[in-house]
C-alpha cells in the first residue's frame, strides 16, 4: 500500500502489477486508457497491469494505492472479489463508488 498526498499531474504510464487506486480526498481527472474520468473522494479506480494512466488537473488529490502482482495475492481475504469489479460482457468496469 502507498498513500500519496497530494498527487500531482502525473504523465502517461504502465505498470508490471495491478493496482486498486482509492481517491482519499480531492479531485482530479484519471485518463485511463485514454478515457477521461473526472474523480473525487470515494472513487476506487482498478488498474490492470497493462492498463495505460495519468492524472491531470489535480486540486488536492490524495490517493490510497493497493498494488499487487497478482489477483490471486488477494486469495487469503475471503470475499475481497466481492468488492471488486466484475467482468460485465467481457469488460471490467475500471471505476466505480
Amino acid at each position: 500500500m502507498n498513500l500519496v498526498l497530494p498527487q500531482a499531474a502525473f504523465p502517461e504510464h504502465h505498470h508490471d502489477f495491478h493496482e486498486i487506486v482509492i481517491v482519499e480526498h480531492g479531485t482530479g481527472i484519471h485518463v485511463f486508457n485514454g478515457q477521461p474520468y473526472t474523480i473525487s473522494g470515494g472513487t476506487v479506480c482498478f488498474v490492470r497491469d497493462h492498463d495505460r494512466h495519468l492524472y491531470e488537473h489535480t486540486d488536492n488529490l490524495c490517493l490510497t494505492n493497493v498494488l499487487w502482482r497478482s489477483p490471486d495475492a488477494f486469495q487469503f481475504l475471503a470475499g475481497l472479489d466481492q468488492l471488486l469489479p466484475q467482468e460485465q460482457d467481457g469488460y471490467y468496469p475500471s471505476h466505480w463508488r
